[in-house]
């Protein structure tokens, strides 16, 4: 298949997943990360009607990433988000601009979206849906700094390469990014094995005590609260895969593993976005598009209420006619949940 899209539509174009935002640093990168963006953009709209017209497929799935790494990059989301910091360090024109570029990007989106509802038939269920929005992010959190400070978490130097690195024999609490909080009073070498008993409940504790305690210099608390592994289903989380601790933070504040040596705690971070341990249900800026056309769906009808992501699966399986599995979580959007709204 991949010689034939070559051969047909030209060398496959992957959107910039693989364009770190972090890496994202000169003038220069910004042009870059346009020009690659809409080169992708190009690529997918000529394929989508290939694959279409050669393959006689059940379903077809087009992932796009271009709208976080735009985001969540260093230019866009921190010039037009009213609640970033750096709102006010740019001038009108240059919002303008900016906003001009990002409703081009979503303009592309609608061209794809376009190019597949000309390529399907009456039969084809379509969905339009997104894993995660962005809201701005303002002030990096480094969490380990916190326990290293505090004497939970021991470092050392590697000699090769001069970088500070974990001392995990010595280290009773550890953050791991995108996890949570390690905790093992007997220090967290070799493989991890979940603590027990009173020493561990302690140190759980004095872990969380700390880092609730935290400000930054607005004497702001960016710990909303400090979830233990067992309080992992509020969160809808599998509580046997779940670290020790589980954090949740207001938005603008984003965790950080990285270690320093001044150990401070706060720090401005590159990016402008951010997706992560914050509450959905208080954040609107990282809920998503959901959208289901198609036969079983009605026209016109708009959910009343924000829903879970895990409702999608189930929802889309019932419209196919396909039997749902026990291990799938959430529930069928059916019935009252569907009621129109204007």
């Amino acid at each position: 298949v991949a010689g034939q899209l070559t051969k047909a539509v030209g060398p496959m174009m992957d959107f910039v997943d693989d364009f770190p935002p972090q890496l994202i640093y000169y003038k220069e990168d910004k042009k870059t990360f346009l020009d690659e963006m809409h080169q992708t953009f190009d690529w997918h709209i000529k394929a989508i009607p290939y694959l279409q017209k050669e393959y006689s497929t059940d379903a077809v799935f087009h992932s796009i990433y271009s709208p976080n790494q735009m985001l969540t990059s260093r230019w866009w989301l921190g010039a037009i988000d009213t609640e970033s910091a750096r709102y006010k360090e740019v001038e009108e024109k240059e919002r303008t601009k900016l906003w001009e570029e990002v409703h081009g990007m979503y303009k592309r989106l609608d061209d794809i979206v376009g190019t597949v509802l000309d390529n399907v038939d009456e039969n084809t269920l379509v969905v339009l849906s997104s894993t995660h929005g962005a809201t701005a992010l303002n002030q990096w959190v480094r969490i380990n700094n916190v326990l290293a400070r505090h004497g939970f978490l021991k470092t050392m130097v590697n000699e090769k390469t001069g970088l500070i690195g974990i001392d995990w024999d010595s280290s009773k609490a550890v953050y791991l990014d995108r996890l949570g909080i390690y905790v093992h009073p007997d220090g967290l070498g070799g493989k991890w094995k979940r603590g027990s008993g009173p020493e561990y409940k302690k140190l759980c504790e004095e872990v969380a005590d700390v880092l609730i305690s935290l400000q930054d210099e607005n004497v702001v608390n960016p710990v909303v609260a400090v979830l233990n592994w067992e309080e992992a289903k509020m969160l809808d989380l599998p509580v046997e895969r779940c670290p020790d601790l589980i954090l949740t933070g207001k938005a603008g504040y984003g965790w950080n593993e990285d270690i320093t040596a001044d150990l401070e705690f706060f720090g401005e971070p590159l990016v402008a976005g951010y997706e992560q341990v914050i509450p959905a249900q208080d954040t609107s800026g990282i809920w998503t598009p959901f959208i289901i056309m198609g036969p079983g769906v009605k026209k016109g009808n708009k959910l009343p209420w924000p829903v879970d992501h895990t409702d999608q699966l189930p929802t889309i399986l019932n419209l196919m006619g396909i039997k749902i599995p026990e291990a799938v979580d959430g529930m069928v959007l059916d019935g009252m949940e569907l009621d129109v709204i204007e």
